[in-house]
């Protein structure tokens, strides 16, 4: 008896096992391309060169504290004029001077928030790593055990191969001797 080798029977599943692993693959690098920008946005912002609110505010606040400043100064009329316009321009400069002050710590407190994010992020991007590569590694035993169970399955079939020729061979042995006696006995034997 000959066994032959187990062809594929559905090749239309392993297509489509095969498909999905591409989708997911792509999936997986977009998934990583927007991690990339995202932790590209935190380093930005760690280093102080991405959007801060603290600069908008900055802005805002400077502009008002020049507009105040202006105002005080056109209102100052009558007696000491020079005196008012630096009086004006002194709260003018102590006003911007406290605001810059509250908004650097506005600003620290938003490179602070980035730089936590930023870790986060390093330490999320290493466990997908390290999950992507037990994946890979448990990939790699389950394909390892499918050929050592195929590699059985063949020598199984080899044994069995063998095992029905030697009784074949025992069977026409038998048959030989019980013909051989046959034939002696009938024509005599010695």
């Amino acid at each position: 008896m000959y066994f032959a080798k187990p062809k594929a029977q559905n090749t239309y599943a392993g297509g489509q096992a095969a498909l999905g692993a591409d989708m997911a693959g792509a999936q997986l690098g977009a998934a990583r391309d927007a991690q990339a920008d995202a932790m590209g946005m935190y380093r930005d912002a760690a280093l102080g060169q991405g959007p801060s609110v603290a600069q908008a505010q900055l802005q805002a606040q400077g502009e008002q504290d020049a507009r105040r400043q202006m105002q005080m100064q056109a209102a100052a009329r009558g007696g000491n004029m020079a005196g008012q316009m630096r009086a004006a321009t002194m709260a003018g400069a102590a006003q911007t001077q406290q605001t810059r002050d509250s908004l650097a710590a506005l600003r620290a407190q938003e490179q602070a928030a980035a730089m936590q994010g930023y870790a986060g992020m390093a330490d999320a991007q290493a466990r997908q790593a390290m999950q992507e590569q037990m994946g890979y590694e448990q990939l790699g035993m389950q394909a390892a055990g499918q050929q050592m169970s195929y590699d059985q399955h063949l020598r199984q079939q080899a044994l069995l191969g063998k095992n029905a020729r030697f009784n074949r061979g025992l069977q026409m042995y038998d048959r030989g001797t019980s013909l051989a006696g046959s034939l002696m006995g009938a024509f005599g034997g010695v």
